[in-house]
């Protein structure tokens, strides 16, 4: 199991959450740290749908996390929701998923991040 801090901030606050490999793909648990776990805290993104998403980012090159234009007009969040539209074990995209998944594609050096429009200066 890996400890990982998510990109960015929500309410002023970094996330943390821990993630593993399985034989059924990408296992995430947003809850570490937190006193009340749900099973909407643990989330496995399967191995096909990681697949999706590492197969559609080949082709990109620097993305925004979540807004501005980074050349390719598709933000890593709507990349990510494009390819796994149905995920096979939850029920829908979070911020707190979505967060999580592009952490762990940044720390495997899948993707290079912005986390906004780059500003000259």
């Amino acid at each position: 199991m890996k400890v990982l801090q998510t990109l960015g901030t929500q309410g002023g606050q970094h996330g943390i959450f821990q993630y593993m490999r399985t034989d059924e793909g990408v296992y995430i648990d947003i809850a570490i740290g937190t006193a009340k776990c749900t099973p909407e805290d643990h989330i496995t993104l399967t191995n096909k749908e990681w697949q999706s998403i590492l197969a559609s980012l080949k082709t990109q090159g620097i993305l925004n996390l979540t807004g501005g234009d980074s050349g390719t007009g598709a933000t890593l969040h709507e990349i990510i929701m494009h390819e796994v539209q149905n995920p096979k074990n939850f029920s829908a995209w979070t911020s707190s998923y979505l967060a999580a998944v592009c952490a762990i594609l940044q720390h495997e050096g899948v993707s290079t991040i912005t986390l906004g429009q780059l500003e000259e200066g």
